[in-house]
């Protein structure tokens, strides 16, 4: 807009304020390029994970999980246990999450999210399916840890907590 003013007008008036607006708006896209905000942080964290979990990569599974992960069911070694025999019956290939919610309150942080992806085990494969999660995150330093993980459904149907799913 004030592009368009300037050119009409000629006024030296308004070339200043667009040079002024040019010049904020070029130093807020590098200060949005260099900080990172808990919930981007907590986003890239989600999809590293599904991404190791495609590679059955287990050592970068496991350290995003929180040392005193605790599910109510499994604890930190438990978990990677059954997540070691999912990956060995299981490949996961083409993991896609989003419609993020991200609720972050100081040290802790909640997210609630939409994931797609392939399933293939043994000669089946199932295509594009679909689930919704809700994990709790706590920071550790500088780094946003896994401290629960919850699957709420697959395939839109309720499912019993991530260690029914482990045994889907």
């Amino acid at each position: 807009v004030l592009l368009v003013l300037w050119r009409r007008t000629r006024s030296d008036r308004r070339r200043q304020a667009f040079l002024i607006a040019l010049a904020v708006s070029m130093v807020l896209l590098v200060v949005q390029s260099l900080v990172t905000t808990d919930r981007e942080a907590i986003i890239q964290t989600l999809n590293e994970l599904a991404g190791a979990v495609a590679e059955a990569d287990l050592e970068r599974i496991e350290s995003g999980l929180d040392a005193e992960y605790s599910d109510g069911r499994h604890d930190r070694a438990s978990l990677m246990v059954r997540i070691r025999a999912a990956l060995m019956k299981r490949m996961i290939e083409r993991p896609s999450l989003s419609g993020f919610e991200v609720d972050v309150n100081g040290d802790l942080a909640t997210a609630e999210f939409q994931a797609f992806c392939d399933v293939r085990s043994g000669d089946r494969l199932f295509s594009r399916l679909p689930s919704t999660w809700r994990v709790e995150f706590v920071r550790r330093g500088d780094v946003w840890k896994v401290r629960s993980v919850d699957v709420l459904k697959v395939a839109f149907r309720e499912v019993g907590g991530f260690g029914q799913l482990l045994n889907y």
